[in-house]
């Protein structure tokens, strides 16, 4: 009985060490690119007609630039335990519609401590993804450019890599007047459409 306890504790033993072994190594893996993070299994690169129909993505459409370059397809019904909503841009003419950027966005209209207590959790998680590829800012606290009223305050931190594409993490404090709601945004964005929201979109 001892000799059969003994076989089975090392069975259990090993079970736990190879358990460990693979998690370890599993959380080491670090992003090579942006194509690499995923918000709810879509990616940049990825075409909308993957996950929408041509339908879907008509109705959901929205342009809050001056420049019609990029196009907003915004899904607020999403089945996930994550997000609330996400937005996916695209280049307006391109009928593939090919995903130059992804936000996932999370509501914390009723309780913003929501987004508090979440921005350094996530942050955290994705400076482990990935690794030193990246540039990361430092914490930016400031005015949001959309309220003109100063009232509103958006944190923010942001992750560059080498070749210019972005992945940022921030949270919004909307004033009661403009009246968009609180929420926590996972961006990821190809450089070109980086470059046209800072040079373009508003022209």
């Amino acid at each position: 009985l001892n000799r059969i306890m003994k076989q089975i504790s090392k069975i259990i033993f090993m079970k736990i060490l190879l358990t460990f072994f693979v998690l370890f190594f599993s959380s080491s893996v670090f992003a090579e690119d942006i194509s690499d993070f995923q918000i709810e299994g879509i990616s940049i690169g990825d075409s909308i007609l993957d996950y929408y129909n041509k339908k879907e993505i008509k109705k959901n459409k929205k342009n809050y630039t001056k420049d019609k370059t990029f196009t907003a397809v915004e899904i607020h019904n999403v089945k996930s335990k994550t997000y609330d909503g996400i937005q996916l841009l695209y280049k307006t003419k391109d009928k593939k519609y090919i995903i130059y950027g992804i936000n996932g966005i999370v509501d914390c209209r009723n309780n913003y401590s929501i987004c508090e207590n979440q921005f350094n959790k996530i942050v955290n998680e994705l400076s482990d993804f990935f690794g030193n590829i990246v540039t990361k800012s430092e914490r930016k606290v400031e005015k949001h450019s959309a309220d003109k009223s100063g009232k509103s305050i958006s944190t923010s931190i942001l992750f560059k890599f080498e070749n210019g594409d972005t992945a940022s993490i921030s949270m919004t404090d909307w004033s009661k007047e403009i009246g968009y709601w609180d929420n926590l945004k996972i961006s990821v964005s190809n450089k070109e459409l980086d470059d046209w929201y800072n040079n373009q979109a508003y022209k």
